[in-house]
C-alpha cells in the first residue's frame, strides 16, 4: 500500500501514471487520482488569486518553484502539508504551504470505486 501511494505521488502529476502502472502489473487497478475541485485550471487560478509574494524575497529577487507535499484524505481534506524547500527558500516555502492550507477540500482518490488516502505533491512557482 505504501508503495502504491509513493508510486502515485511521484507519477500523478507527470501524466505517466496509467502507462507505468500497466508496465508494473497494476493494470487491474482502477485508480482515480485525487483532484482539485474544478480541475487543474481552477487550482492554478486559486493559487494565482491567493499568492502573496513575500516582500523580502521579492526585494532579493528570489525566484523558485516550491514543491508542496500533502495527503488527500478520504473526506477530501488536506493533511500533512510540508515542503522540503524550506531549507533553501524558507519564505517562499511558507507562502506555498499557506496557499495549500487555504485550498478547499479535494475530490479524494479512489481505487475500484473505494475512497483512498493518497499523498501527492504540487509545484507552486514564484517568478518575478
Amino acid at each position: 500500500m505504501k508503495t502504491l501511494i509513493l508510486f502515485c505521488a511521484i507519477y500523478l502529476l507527470s501524466g505517466a501514471a496509467p502507462v507505468v502502472m500497466q508496465q508494473h502489473g497494476f493494470a487491474k487497478v482502477n485508480f482515480v487520482p485525487p483532484q482539485y475541485p474544478g480541475g487543474e485550471n481552477a487550482m492554478n487560478q486559486f493559487i494565482e488569486d491567493n499568492l502573496t509574494y513575500p516582500a523580502e524575497s521579492k526585494a532579493n529577487g528570489e525566484e523558485a518553484t516550491i514543491d508542496v507535499h500533502f495527503t488527500v484524505e478520504t473526506n477530501g481534506s488536506l493533511t500533512k502539508i510540508y515542503s522540503k524547500d524550506r531549507r533553501d527558500h524558507p519564505l517562499l516555502a511558507e507562502e506555498a504551504i499557506r496557499i495549500v492550507k487555504l485550498m478547499p477540500k479535494w475530490k479524494c482518490a479512489g481505487n475500484n470505486g473505494r475512497p483512498m488516502v493518497v499523498g501527492i505533491g504540487i509545484p507552486i512557482e514564484f517568478k518575478l
